[in-house]
Parts: C-alpha cells; sequence; structure tokens
C-alpha cells in the first residue's frame, strides 16, 4: 500500500472582531449593538472627528474627537454621535480580549478596563499612534490573512495599555495597587500548577485576608474566585483555538485526571469540554498532502 503522508490538524484561528469605518452623517445618530453573537461584550470607540454622548443611566459624558472610549456593553449604556462625526469603532468579545492580554504581568490590570468605561483624550504623537493602531486592526479585521488574529491581538493589547495608563489609580490602602500587580503576575506565573490562596499570600509577605481585601478592591472578587476565573478562562482559549485533546488540555492546565478537569469546566460552562468543543462547529477541512511530481 502506498505510504499515506501525516497532516497535522489545523487550528482554529477565530479573530472574533468586528470592526468598521464610521462615516459622517447628516444627522445625529445612536451606535447600534450590531453583534457578532452571545460573546460580544465590549466595544472600542475611536472618535477622530466631532463629538458624542456616553449615557449610562443617568450619567452623560460629553465625548470630543480626538478620543480613544473603551465602552464595555451596559444595559442602559448608549452611545450617540452628532452630525458630522466620524471614526472607527471595534466589537469584541471577552474571549478576545483575553488573548491580548494572557500571561503577561500586566494582565490583571488591563482586565479591570472591562468592567467600566475609559477614556483617553489624543493629542500630538498620542493621536498619531492610536490612529495606527485602530487603523491596523481595521484593516485586519475586513482583509483576512494569514496570523491575522495574532497581529489583532497584539494591536488590541497596546490600546489596552494606552488606555490603562490614563486611568486614575484605584483607590484603596496605600500599596494595595502595586500588590494587586503583582498578584495578578504571579497568577500568570503560576495558576497551571493549582497554587492555594495561601501560596499567593506566602509568596507575597501578606495574610490572606489582606490578599483578599486587595484583590475584592482591584479585580472585584476574592482571590480564589480569580484564580478559578483565570483557570477557566485558559481551558476555553485551549478548546478553543489548539489542536490538542481534552486530556492532552487537561494535563497543561495541571489537572491530576481529565476526569478533574471535566468537572472543573462543566461546573463554571454548564457543559463538558468536550460538548464545548463540539459547539464551536466543525474543524477545517485539512489541506490536502502535495502530490510528487504535480504540475506546479
Amino acid at each position: 500500500m502506498p505510504a499515506t503522508s501525516y497532516v497535522p490538524r489545523v487550528p482554529r484561528e477565530p479573530i472574533a472582531v468586528r470592526a468598521e469605518r464610521l462615516r459622517p452623517a447628516l444627522q445625529p445618530r445612536v451606535l447600534g449593538r450590531a453583534s457578532m453573537g452571545a460573546e460580544d461584550r465590549l466595544r472600542l470607540l475611536h472618535l477622530s472627528r466631532g463629538a458624542g454622548r456616553l449615557i449610562d443611566g443617568e450619567t452623560e459624558r460629553l465625548l470630543t474627537g480626538p478620543v480613544l472610549a473603551w465602552l464595555p456593553d451596559g444595559a442602559e449604556r448608549r452611545v450617540t454621535l452628532e452630525a458630522g462625526a466620524q471614526g472607527t469603532q471595534v466589537l469584541l468579545g471577552a474571549d478576545t480580549m483575553e488573548r491580548a492580554v494572557r500571561q503577561r504581568p500586566e494582565a490583571g490590570r488591563l482586565r479591570s478596563l472591562a468592567t467600566r468605561p475609559a477614556l483617553l483624550p489624543l493629542e500630538g504623537s498620542e493621536a498619531a499612534a492610536v490612529t495606527g493602531l485602530v487603523d491596523g486592526i481595521l484593516e485586519e479585521s475586513l482583509r483576512p490573512r494569514p496570523m491575522g488574529g495574532a497581529v489583532i491581538e497584539s494591536l488590541l493589547h497596546v490600546l489596552l495599555v494606552r488606555l490603562s495608563r490614563a486611568q486614575p489609580e484605584a483607590a484603596g490602602p496605600v500599596g494595595a495597587e502595586p500588590m494587586a500587580a503583582r498578584f495578578a503576575a504571579l497568577v500568570e506565573r503560576h495558576f497551571r500548577a493549582h497554587w492555594t490562596v495561601e501560596d499567593y499570600a506566602r509568596a507575597l509577605g501578606i495574610s490572606r485576608d489582606r490578599l483578599t481585601d486587595i484583590c475584592k478592591r482591584a479585580h472585584g472578587s476574592p482571590p480564589g474566585t480569580f484564580l478559578r476565573e483565570r483557570l477557566h478562562r485558559e481551558a476555553r482559549l485551549y478548546l478553543q483555538t489548539a489542536p490538542l485533546t481534552i486530556d492532552e488540555i487537561a494535563g497543561l492546565l495541571g489537572f491530576s485526571a481529565t476526569p478533574q478537569f471535566t468537572r472543573f469546566f462543566r461546573l463554571r460552562e454548564g457543559v463538558p469540554p468536550g460538548r464545548y468543543r463540539a459547539s464551536l462547529g466543525p474543524e477545517p477541512a485539512p489541506a490536502a498532502p502535495p502530490t510528487p511530481y504535480a504540475w506546479p
């Protein structure tokens, strides 16, 4: 029998980003909540010219271009643009943001942006840099190319860092913000080893109660919840993008056995990992192996 060439499974490269240019209109308009699906939760708005308003319940804030706005989805949150306003908006899901910040020391601080609106007024070199980053995301999303997802995630990471720099420090006891950043950096290094909350507190040289207080202030949840959510996000990303078996993913995430991983994932996702992966749709068909002597 002729030998068959092995063709490795090609990993999916989901680019869960929708970007569009906002052309100037003759009348004021409300930005719709057009969605790519249930995961679509975040909006990045680059208002290059003109003005608009961010309405959040009973609160209203003026947006004057050029400005970069980070706008997490909210039931009472909407954006209106005045006549003549123009720019670019980017819609993305929480998983896309996670891929943009994962395994970086600043990941904890950048994730905190997902919970509240943030504004970055633009001028001079900052305006030029942000325009280039947003235009890059727009181009990659409209004209998909190999490794386009990696390019988008890298550009998005830089935009999030610039937004984060412009935000005021979180209120709290002296040293809480640097300690929260150190905790988030340690989590990125050790969450696959399943460190306990006591392990992190010991490494930081503080008590468990002190770590709990800092984590609640900076990240909105106690450290145990923060650790489980981080592991869950990593599991989802592996299942979405990695050409690995469930057993292999369980091992990479530090679980002693696949059933332990399955219980963990089902508890947080509502379905076991195999069914979650199946719900994402079929893998793309692998390319046929090259035929010897084929005409070029």
